[in-house]
């Protein structure tokens, strides 16, 4: 039994949809598809051999998602503790985002994703992708590591001085 042939726009139609849906949630808008198609979407590129291609695409979107949000942070404001809680800000969005990425792409993470961590294909899970963008454009941005470190080290004095500190503004990132 020979298998259907995809139409010739099926990668490029299929792919338009799901980066549509990407830069959705990263504007934090609303997804034009439901989520069941999109899942369906991206098990249709992965079982036809695009899975290499799909997660290299999420991943470069999110690159790029990342690195106009944390060059959005530069030179925001001289306070420590403000700029802190724009960083605390842009964590925040940044899991909430993935979190919603990764149950759309839940397919390719859990077999294709997983599967090829054992054989050396894929590095890393979608979460922890997204983990190590984040954690690679702070570093890149001197100024707001810089930042963040002294208005955590800003906090961790104020308590040591009795103050009560705010441990909900303390991003997990670092």
């Amino acid at each position: 039994k020979k298998a259907p042939k995809l139409p010739d726009d099926f990668e490029q139609h299929t792919w338009g949809k799901l980066v549509a849906a990407v830069h959705a949630v990263h504007s934090k808008q609303a997804v034009a598809h439901s989520l069941e198609e999109l899942y369906r979407a991206v098990q249709d590129m992965c079982n036809n051999g695009m899975a290499s291609t799909v997660y290299e695409r999420l991943q470069a979107e999110c690159q790029r998602h990342i690195e106009g949000r944390l060059d959005g942070l530069l030179g925001q404001t001289p306070d420590t503790l403000a700029f802190l809680n724009l960083v605390h800000g842009a964590w925040n969005d940044h899991c909430e985002q993935m979190h919603t990425l990764r149950s759309i792409f839940l397919y390719l993470d859990r077999t294709h994703v997983m599967q090829g961590a054992a054989k050396k294909e894929y590095s890393k899970s979608l979460w922890d992708m997204g983990l190590q963008i984040f954690r690679t454009h702070l570093a890149r941005r001197p100024e707001v590591a810089r930042k963040t470190v002294q208005g955590l080290l800003q906090l961790v004095e104020s308590e040591r001085s009795g103050d009560q500190a705010r441990r909900a503004a303390t991003p997990t990132l670092l």
